[in-house]
């Protein structure tokens, strides 16, 4: 991996029919789960969300005609949420967590 490129790559958005936030991160990272400090400002977001998850056994997994559903995106509730928390972000992933915001 480039070392000039952070491991974590994440982007926000704001879903207002919903009253949600949206943070999608990518963990770039092989072999190392990332704790990462999230912090959100101008808002009340609840302290329990959901977090969806794609992730397989090891970087070079794949779905085939013979194993189609090896790698599927993982539904769970997150807690500990709110205007600052941590997050444990797994090796070689991609999340989307979904927060529930007072404006």
């Amino acid at each position: 991996l480039d070392e000039d490129v952070p491991l974590l790559d994440c982007s926000a958005t704001w879903d207002d029919e919903q009253g949600q936030i949206a943070l999608a991160v990518v963990n770039r990272s092989c072999d190392h789960d990332i704790e990462c400090a999230i912090a959100l400002e101008g808002c009340s977001p609840s302290a329990e969300g959901m977090a969806y998850e794609i992730n397989g056994e090891s970087v070079d997994g794949v779905n085939d005609f013979t194993a189609p559903e090896r790698i599927v995106p993982v539904k769970r509730p997150a807690a500990g949420l709110g205007s600052r928390f941590s997050y444990r972000f797994p090796a070689h992933s991609i999340t989307t967590l979904e927060i529930p915001v007072r404006i």
